[in-house]
């Protein structure tokens, strides 16, 4: 493995101590019904938080934490100044040992580890730097890596590579360099000399009249997501606090995903209560075209594609043939309880976008420039939050949103949220809570409640009804849906929790054949069981029994999922091993089960079982020296008799 023959090439360091892998797992906050694997620059710009520097609206707002928890900091922060560290979260109110640990590696506790003013020298001489290298190997199906003379042959080898390199200097200058290859892709492309995704951001923070400066790659977040929201966002999650958003701005980025960014200058401005963020950015997009004349000298783009990959020849033929300029602003007046957001953004593409010919695609995007402008009010209550947006396309199309995060008292926390997207509204960047894949053409009300029973349980559970008014892809006319989820969870000491749940989700789909095709009821239903527990101070295990049967025109499939799992990690040793052995059974993909596997450090991974068969892993943590980190990751499948191992290093220097 390439990261093991660099470690000779790694000299001696000493450096501060880091955190441990991350072990926030997203389904907790997150939907469990797609394949995601998410980098952790994403994730972070979601989650991070400085339970020092937040405010209550910012700590009320975030999905892992909500007003019940934001009013425990801020009165602990009121009577005994700032938190120390994570451990003293375990004598505030509403924090128990098991949240603790899951989301340890994504909380901060604003201790400065240098001079916060804005020195360059001494930001350069008190800088940290990280190198990470990256390799993964599968044995899965090689169709496409060999030249047969018939298939579109990959021009690469089956190996995934990573280098990221990442300089801080406290919190006012960040520089990151970053260059993948994906399986099948070249290691170093004949056009650039270079691996075949390539990434740089400077990001310097001034923090006087000029906020922020971002040079290269960034992600934008503003508002609810209803014109402007770049990367991950959490969606219906557990926490039924989580529906408010408050969007992290700009941020670098610094994820080998190939999409969901832009590419350019950003700027924000900060004078007192004001806040003016713009940003101007130009890229390569991958397209693909079809001819709009017979003398195939004309073309529209009949879809962008966003995998990133360039394997063969067809895929590299549609690599960065699209230009596409984006550009926008965001002004933010926050005062007392309120705080004001409009937000305009555009984008404009070198060719026209073509909406199709089937019925669903009546009122998807046409034409060079999409544009839209939002206005956001939020309002912060003594005891919960408000908020609204609203936007419009540039055709006049509206989107609506409202919701209500409220604690009436401190066993009580209720939400609810309603939406409204037009059929034909159509936003560059849009990304707004919805239940569909794009945020338009969707009505819905979203209702959730959580009870502390007892000091030791709680019982938490949310319903939404939504509506499509036009057509779907997997859908021939407007109909109805729903989605519910009810869960217990109980933690009789603070090493142990057990979780019970149950989900409903019911959404019509099309079945028959041809012009035959109707939509026809189908509903999925989903029991799960979790029981965590910590042995010692070295020991963690953790236990999963998951069902569920999907039932589909008086069809009827089934679905179970057991795994175990185990952590070692000795206190005091520079090492720690993770193990996890799971057994599927299901009839088939509808019934397919997801859940969430440990990774190495920036790594998370939901994949989905289906058929039969067994899974089992073992990651190892090594750390060679201070600053010096390795991990090793070995999985194998084994399903319907076919068998695939997937092998993964990494190696992480801090200095």
């Amino acid at each position: 493995m390439f990261g093991l023959l660099l470690l000779c090439l790694c000299p001696a360091v000493v450096c501060a101590q880091v955190n441990d892998e991350l072990l926030v797992d997203p389904e907790r906050f997150r939907p469990v019904d797609a394949d995601i694997a998410i980098e952790p620059d994403e994730q972070t710009a979601v989650a991070s938080i400085d339970l020092n520097r937040a405010e209550l609206e910012d700590l009320q707002s975030h999905p892992m934490i909500g007003p019940t928890m934001a009013l425990a900091v801020i009165a602990h922060r009121n009577r005994f100044g700032d938190l120390l560290g994570p451990e003293e979260l375990q004598v505030v109110e509403g924090f128990d040992t098991a949240w603790i640990r899951r989301v340890r590696p994504l909380l901060r506790f604003g201790i400065p580890l240098i001079d916060q003013r804005f020195r360059l020298q001494s930001l350069l001489s008190e800088s940290s730097h990280e190198l990470l290298l990256r390799q993964r190997i599968s044995s899965d199906d090689d169709i496409g890596y060999d030249n047969d003379g018939n298939y579109p042959f990959y021009q690469g080898d089956a190996q995934y590579l990573m280098m990221r390199y990442r300089l801080r200097a406290g919190r006012h200058l960040s520089v990151g360099i970053l260059a993948e290859k994906d399986p099948g892709e070249q290691w170093i492309t004949r056009r650039g000399g270079r691996m075949d995704f390539f990434s740089w951001s400077v990001m310097l923070r001034p923090e006087r009249f000029i906020k922020s400066i971002c040079i290269g790659d960034f992600q934008v977040q503003f508002g609810q997501g209803l014109v402007m929201w770049s990367g991950v966002s959490l969606g219906k999650g557990n926490e039924v606090s989580g529906i408010s958003r408050r969007g992290v701005g700009v941020r670098s980025y610094n994820s080998p995903v190939e999409s969901g960014f832009q590419r350019g200058l950003a700027i924000s401005f900060s004078r007192r209560f004001w806040t003016l963020d713009t940003w101007c950015s130009y890229r390569k997009l991958d397209a693909i075209f079809v001819p709009t004349d017979t003398t195939y000298t004309r073309f529209a783009i009949s879809s962008i594609q966003e995998s990133g990959l360039h394997r063969n020849a067809d895929e590299l033929a549609r690599k960065a043939n699209l230009g596409s300029w984006s550009t926008g602003l965001h002004l933010m007046h926050e005062r007392a309880r309120f705080v004001h957001e409009f937000t305009l953004a555009m984008v404009r593409y070198d060719r026209a976008l073509w909406a199709g010919d089937d019925p669903y695609e009546r009122f998807d995007a046409s034409g060079r420039t999409l544009s839209a402008a939002a206005y956001t009010l939020r309002l912060r209550l003594n005891n919960g939050i408000a908020f609204t947006e609203f936007a419009t396309d540039a055709e006049g199309h509206p989107a609506w949103l409202s919701g209500l995060v409220l604690m009436p008292d401190r066993r009580w926390t209720l939400s609810a949220h309603f939406r409204k997207y037009n059929r034909a509204y159509h936003a560059p960047a849009a990304d707004a809570f919805r239940e569909g894949s794009r945020t338009r053409n969707e009505q819905g009300l979203y209702l959730g409640a959580r009870y502390q029973v007892h000091r030791t349980v709680y019982l938490q559970a949310w319903y939404d009804r939504f509506h499509f008014p036009w057509l779907r892809y997997t859908q021939s006319e407007p109909v109805w849906g729903r989605e519910w989820q009810l869960q217990l969870v109980h933690s009789p000491s603070r090493n142990t929790e057990l979780q019970l749940r149950y989900r409903v989700e019911e959404k019509p789909v099309d079945g028959g054949e041809g012009v035959f095709r109707m939509p026809h009821a189908a509903q999925r239903r989903s029991l799960r069981l979790d029981l965590s527990w910590m042995q010692g101070k070295n020991w963690a295990f953790q236990s999963r029994v998951e069902a569920n049967r999907s039932a589909e025109a008086e069809q009827y499939t089934k679905g179970l999922l057991l795994f175990h799992e185990f952590r070692y990690k000795p206190l005091g040793k520079p090492f720690s091993l993770v193990m996890r052995f799971t057994i599927f059974r299901t009839d088939g993909y509808a019934t397919r089960v997801y859940t969430y596997q440990q990774d190495m450090a920036g790594v998370f991974s939901l994949p989905a079982f289906s058929g039969r068969g067994q899974h089992a892993y073992l990651l190892c943590r090594l750390r060679l020296r201070p600053g010096l980190d390795l991990w090793l990751r070995c999985g194998r499948t084994l399903s319907g008799g076919i068998a695939e191992t997937d092998l993964k290093s990494q190696l992480r220097w801090q200095f």
